[in-house]
């Protein structure tokens, strides 16, 4: 009977009202199938929209839309979604089916534990669907689906016609073999049959197709695939050529032209290069045998589309280099052919140092500089003799071993740029292990560039958590460096070109203006309020609010402070307030972060910007549109109302036309597209929470105990019945007032509270912020969590003080640890991965970088402010540990063995202390997990866990049987 009684009242709750007769709890079955919108765009006219809707687990669904709000077609499992610039075409890939990929992946695993067993306990490989490619005819409705896609689809050329992807088939006319997943919404369904390759181009077919089971498998074991090339006419889509037995390929916007490597005749293990020029219908050989060709990067400045420069790093193309090991740098140009510009051990760069066989190669915007990168050369092992397991740790490191051995595949891939100047045949290296920290200017091309260097400083990221650094000016014609920063803490912002550059220094709370061509740093005064955190409580220099950006010209910098933008005239260096300042209504603007503008950079200063506007006490959002220089003239982009406006993207060649989402607590994001002449909304996602009790959230403000008035958030069941008693959890971090119209989905997370389950299932919710003084993190919680609580339940009556609970993560966990020492207010209690031992958490090591944990206690989250040795009393204030005996509310502690940043001993020494004085706790290792949970069935068993743990506690159902 007992049991029965938590099921009986949830199901009141529910059915208190009549328009909640219906509604149910939610439950742990839930989850599955709850959407969310994915990834979204809009085409360059603004007429035709896509979004992807996910599921959290199984297939999701892809709508192409008109602006009309029609849905054009609906694609299962379509992502990568692409509109040509034309608005003609709609590309996406179509993702093999989720059952099948989850069959494929449980299958490597088990062959890589049992080699013999594996393929045949798991589903065969024909039976399972690969990845395929729709392209979608926005004008004729027509739809064209080719089978086998390997990786991604490439667009090419200016005007984007044309278009590239490997397939693993045989030929592009297969179709999937699962059912069909695209559906049209149109009476004239049409289904293009492919077209024949034009006759100049049908001869590129250079080898015969694989026709033997043996050559086959050969083939496939060496990786080699089907290069498929189309164009994307008005006229209709055109097959240009296929070609097999292909590597890799490139292209690029800037040319129509695309680049492959394929296997060199029959050789299995040697490679070619070769370019396909679309205009002249030829296939030019640009490399004829290669043991390898890697990094291809492409450029085209004519503006003609055809391919003018590529680059490539090659081995084993000289006859010395048999086994492949020299990386040598090579370009090719239609005019001159194609030549080795850098071998691998070249001199002129380092003794010892050679092309990086991990470079990434890239043209600046002209075309004229080659940037790729150097390393030193590994010298072949002395002997074979099995190595000594041993690690030798030294105090004098620039870098911590440990963050070395984390790090290693990155150290051991690290490369150092350099340049090459094509017209002028010169070579200069840029970095190297000293000066590393290259920023480069005007898309490549800028005169002057510059180089940081933290060198003779590393060992102090230990406490610091960054690296102090001196920075020089590069000039680009000569080479030469000029120190303009010593013992720099803060960011460079360079202008376009790089003649100016814009300076935030930390300690100096200060901007300063850097002039390259007079060699002089001149500070910029004349604000009126603070450009940096003005509420920043961590123990170091705040940061700055930051940089909207440069104009293109150099005519102007703006910045930001809390509320407003800022306007630095580089000539006068005297600040001017961008419009009407928002900080008497505490109204803050920001550029609105989408793919086509992100801050901080370069803009025209006359174009029309999107800004997203935060009023900090109504947390409301809007998206208008602006240009800095009229700033009066706003465009609104969605009305300011009771929910979260986000993901904002913008027609390119149409102002008028926008989409984002809208979403609040009680309302799942939806998709809405602003036009000129209306608002509409387009997805339709989570219809099925109509069938679950819900609830609604609200600001809350108090005074703490600090005096200090503060905010938090409240999420009440609904229909709620004041007459009643009701369980509460409180649950925090730091700050999170900013959500307070987040839409909070059932969903099984890797720490944090399922708040829109508890609620559903009749829990208040509180969530409170806290604000810290330094030296007193511990203390700053219970004067924030414990006034809050208090303050909650003082205005509250239905809340019973009674049946309170408290969850945490992390920072959270620690202190629900520290909280549980100092009051018995609460009757359970759960901490993730929490520190009580403070002294041992900073010596301690984050795992998963590698980093000294120091950092975090002298100028990081922890805010001690100090070493132990400096004032080893904070360490013992703060550190639950000291404590124990003081605890007597019932605690679950999370704290898994593969944890990557707090260390997992601090779990075990909380656990051992709390054992050795015979108080209830329970300890969670999810054994090789990570400091958030990853795992979904791990997530979903911590989710019960938890739900089963308060239920018991806070609601007298019946004790689980893991706390036996």
């Amino acid at each position: 009977m007992k049991r029965l009684i938590p099921s009986l009242i949830l199901i009141l709750i529910c059915l208190f009202g009549a328009k909640a007769q219906s509604k149910i709890p939610l439950d742990h079955s839930v989850y599955d199938l709850w959407q969310d919108i994915g990834k979204m765009n809009i085409s360059s006219n603004g007429r035709f929209v896509y979004y992807e809707v996910n599921v959290q687990k199984g297939d999701g669904m892809l709508y192409v839309q008109s602006s009309s709000g029609d849905t054009i077609v609906k694609v299962n499992r379509g992502e990568s979604g692409l509109f040509t610039k034309d608005n003609k075409y709609f590309i996406c890939k179509i993702a093999a089916p989720f059952v099948d990929k989850e069959a494929k992946a449980k299958a490597v695993k088990q062959s890589a534990v049992q080699p013999a067993e594996g393929k045949a306990r798991g589903r065969k490989d024909a039976d399972m669907s690969l990845d395929s490619l729709l392209i979608y005819d926005l004008v004729t409705a027509r739809q064209y689906k080719f089978a086998a896609l390997k990786g991604d689809y490439k667009i090419a050329g200016l005007t984007q016609n044309v278009l590239a992807w490997l397939s693993e088939t045989d030929t592009v006319q297969l179709q999937p073999k699962v059912k069909d997943s695209v559906t049209v919404n149109a009476a004239n369904k049409k289904t293009a049959s492919p077209a024949a390759p034009p006759a100049e181009l049908q001869r590129m077919d250079k080898y015969p197709m694989v026709d033997t089971e043996k050559d086959h498998k050969k083939d496939k074991a060496k990786a080699d695939y089907q290069l498929n090339i189309w164009s994307l006419t008005a006229k209709g889509l055109d097959s240009l050529t296929t070609l097999r037995h292909v590597k890799s390929f490139q292209s690029d916007t800037t040319s129509d032209d695309v680049a492959l490597t394929s296997l060199a005749g029959r050789d299995l293990d040697s490679q070619s290069l070769e370019v396909v020029q679309i205009k002249s219908g030829r296939l030019t050989a640009v490399l004829k045998k290669a043991k390898e060709v890697k990094a291809l990067a492409m450029t085209d400045q004519s503006g003609k589309g055809s391919l003018m420069k590529l680059a490539f790093i090659a081995t084993g193309v000289d006859h010395q280099d048999t086994l492949g090991k020299h990386n040598d740098l090579y370009l090719w140009q239609e005019a001159g052919g194609v030549r080795k510009v850098v071998s691998y051990n070249q001199s002129v760069l380092y003794k010892n140092w050679g092309v990086s066989p991990y470079a990434r190669l890239q043209f600046s915007r002209s075309g004229e500089r080659l940037f790729f990168e150097t390393a030193p050369l590994k010298p072949e092992p002395d002997s074979l003799e099995p190595a000594v397991a041993l690690d030798i740790w030294n105090t004098q490191s620039d870098i911590l071993f440990t963050e070395h051995q984390a790090n290693m595949d990155r150290f051991n891939k690290r490369g150092y740029k350099a340049v090459y100047l094509i017209n002028q045949d010169k070579l200069w290296q840029l970095e190297d292990s000293v000066y590393a920290d290259l920023v480069s200017t005007y898309k490549g091309d800028g005169r002057y560039f510059y180089l940081g260097t933290d060198s003779s400083r590393r060992i102090a990221k230990q406490w610091l958590g960054y690296t102090i650094k001196d920075y020089f000016i590069v000039d680009m014609n000569t080479g030469a460096r000029t120190k303009i920063l010593q013992g720099f803490e803060g960011r460079i912002y360079p202008s376009y070109k790089g003649d100016k550059a814009l300076i935030y220094d930390r300690n100096k709370r200060q901007y300063e203006l850097y002039d390259a061509f007079k060699n002089s740093l001149t500070a910029i005064d004349g604000f009126s309020y603070p450009l940096y955190d003005e509420q920043d409580d961590h123990a170091e220099a705040p940061s700055n609010y930051g940089v909207l950006g440069w104009d293109t010209l150099s005519h102007a910098v703006y910045v930001y402070d809390r509320y407003d933008i800022y306007r630095i005239d580089p000539k006068s260096l005297k600040p001017s307030l961008v419009g009407k300042s928002g900080r008497e209504q505490k109204l803050q603007t920001r550029l609105a972060e989408t793919y086509q503008q992100r801050g901080p950079f370069y803009f025209n200063g006359r174009q029309k910007l999107s800004f997203d506007r935060y009023a900090e006490d109504s947390k409301k959002n809007q998206f208008v549109r602006f240009s800095v220089y009229k700033p009066g003239q706003i465009q609104a982009v969605n009305e300011l109302s009771d929910h979260m406006a986000s993901h904002l993207v913008n027609a390119r060649d149409n102002a008028e036309n926008s989409m984002y989402t809208l979403e609040n607590y009680e309302t799942s994001p939806q998709v809405y597209l602003k036009t000129r002449s209306m608002s509409q909304r387009l997805s339709q996602i989570n219809q099925q929470q109509e069938k679950y009790c819900w609830g609604h959230a609200q600001l809350f403000k108090w005074k703490a105990y600090t005096g200090k008035q503060t905010e938090g958030i409240l999420y009440l069941p609904d229909h709620l019945d004041t007459t009643k008693k009701y369980p509460m959890i409180t649950y925090f971090y730091e700050r999170r007032n900013e959500t307070l119209y987040k839409y909070i989905p059932p969903k099984p997370t890797g720490s944090a509270l399922n708040i829109s389950f508890f609620v559903s299932r009749g829990y208040v919710v509180f969530v409170p912020d806290i604000w810290y003084t330094i030296g007193h993190p511990g203390q700053s919680a219970y004067d924030y969590v414990i006034s809050g609580v208090k303050a909650v339940a003082g205005t509250h009556p239905f809340i019973d003080t009674t049946r309170l609970g408290m969850q945490g993560q992390s920072w959270g966990g620690y202190q629900v640890a520290y909280l549980v020492t100092r009051t018995d207010l609460f009757k359970a209690a759960w901490a993730g991965a929490p520190v009580v031992d403070m002294f041992s958490a900073y010596g301690g090591i984050r795992w998963k970088t590698g980093a000294s944990r120091a950092m975090q206690y002298e100028k990081g989250q922890s805010r001690i402010g100090a070493t132990p040795w400096e004032n080893k009393g904070l360490y013992i204030e703060n550190s639950p540990l000291f404590n124990i005996p003081r605890i007597h509310t019932p605690l679950v502690i999370m704290s898994n063995d593969g944890d990557g940043a707090v260390p997992w001993y601090q779990g075990i020494e909380f656990f051992m202390a709390l054992r050795r004085f015979g108080k209830k706790a329970w300890l969670l290792n999810y054994r090789g997990e990570e400091h958030n949970l990853v795992k979904r069935s791990n997530k979903l068993d911590i989710q019960k866990k938890e739900a089963e743990f308060f239920d018991w506690q806070l609601k007298g159902a019946s004790r689980p049987g893991w706390t036996f």
